[in-house]
């Protein structure tokens, strides 16, 4: 049955409680609070308040797991709540933990995984420390062969001057890891990871040996993701301990003249920073049309067609009203959106087509401050050709690169 705990000296307020506690065999209360209320002449509504802090009503059986103190019921209806249990042949061996002994477990168990989460950092500190000495070791630059900048192609200078343009610290010995630039390498991902393993596999940048571990795949620390690591330029014959000279000698390895193979190697550049400039304006205004499209081999053909005959510029144009198009069709005829920006792809071959034997003029768009020049074309352009921003409003040509560079 339920016990009290009478913690006032009051005899009268302590006869109360007994009378607002006394429950039958079936643990209905004796006494309702109205009538109880009237009879001791207080506020029905102050009555309860007065009661619980003047006793504690609890079951001896009850007890918390940890500390073994009886459950105190905090009023009536909590002792209604729990009248199954009161009334089940169990109810002698039913437990329970406080909230105080819960609270002392929230707090050990906050402890230990404190205690647990410091190990664990303290263990991927020794385990790091150890994975970037591995590292200096075996990503030591010490071993760098010189390059002779005269035997680079076109496209080695070019991506070289690029990402260390992008990417170099101040003193030009370190390149920061490519998700870290603030211009873009290139105009797509796929051409930027192109570029940095031609780099690579060419010898022309290498993995810093200050490089994070999460740098790298896995523990042997042989495989490294090309987006998050450092990189160090290669050093020059010429002078091996200035990188700065190996920048200036880049610089002028480019603005001199030419070979007529580097003008055919540059009519190349020209055409794949184009396609690569299409694409990714493409995948802009599909995208603003909440259009997903991932380009493919088909698409390359469409829009290297389209750069045989137009500039950059004015295949912008074609492609924001393929997309338009698209767009349009997509809610008229109610199609998936895979549909749509196929069609769009297709409007962009078609619309050359009828523009060439139509003789159409076609309107140059200018560049969208959403797609910004990237370095890869801001080096090319602006650097090698000269061209400036003729490289984006000319179709790419042998003719205006040997006026450039041979004079021709």
């Amino acid at each position: 049955m339920i016990k009290l705990e009478i913690l006032t000296e009051d005899d009268e307020v302590a006869a109360i409680c007994q009378l607002y506690w006394e429950v039958d065999d079936e643990f209905e209360f004796v006494h309702k609070v109205s009538g109880l209320a009237e009879a001791v002449k207080i506020d029905k509504k102050k009555l309860p308040s007065i009661v619980k802090e003047s006793c504690n009503a609890y079951i001896p059986a009850w007890q918390c797991k940890d500390c073994r103190k009886p459950y105190v019921f905090s009023s009536r209806s909590d002792l209604t709540s729990n009248k199954k249990y009161l009334l089940s042949s169990a109810a002698e061996t039913v437990s329970y933990v406080c909230s105080d002994c819960q609270r002392k477990r929230r707090e050990a168990d906050e402890q230990e995984n404190k205690k647990r989460a410091e190990e664990e950092k303290r263990a991927r500190e020794i385990i790091d420390r150890e994975k970037q000495q591995k590292i200096r070791e075996v990503y030591d630059l010490v071993d760098r062969d010189p390059i002779d900048i005269r035997l680079l192609s076109l496209t080695d200078v070019v991506y070289l001057l690029s990402i260390m343009r992008a990417g170099s610290y101040e003193n030009l010995s370190k390149i920061m890891p490519v998700s870290m630039f603030e211009q873009a390498l290139s105009p797509t991902k796929d051409f930027t990871s192109e570029i940095i393993d031609h780099l690579y596999r060419n010898g022309l940048i290498y993995v810093h040996p200050d490089t994070e571990p999460d740098g790298f795949v896995d523990e042997n620390i042989e495989r490294f993701y090309i987006w998050h690591v450092y990189y160090a330029p290669p050093i020059s014959k010429e002078s091996p301990d200035n990188p700065a000279n190996l920048f200036s000698e880049l610089l002028s390895r480019i603005t001199e003249s030419w070979s007529e193979e580097w003008c055919q190697e540059a009519l190349t550049l020209w055409k794949r920073v184009a396609l690569e400039e299409t694409k990714e304006y493409l995948l802009f205004v599909l995208n603003e049309h909440h259009f997903e499209f991932s380009p493919g081999e088909k698409t390359n053909q469409y829009l290297e067609f389209a750069l045989q005959h137009f500039s950059t510029a004015q295949v912008f144009n074609t492609i924001w009203r393929a997309a338009k198009d698209a767009a349009a069709y997509y809610q008229r005829e109610g199609i998936s959106k895979k549909q749509a920006a196929n069609s769009a792809i297709a409007s962009i071959q078609r619309t050359s087509e009828r523009a060439m034997a139509e003789r159409w003029e076609v309107k140059p768009f200018g560049r969208n401050f959403k797609c910004p020049q990237t370095m890869i074309s801001e080096v090319f352009y602006n650097s090698a050709l000269k061209l400036s921003d003729e490289g984006f409003t000319s179709i790419p040509n042998i003719e205006t690169i040997k006026i450039k560079k041979l004079g021709k």
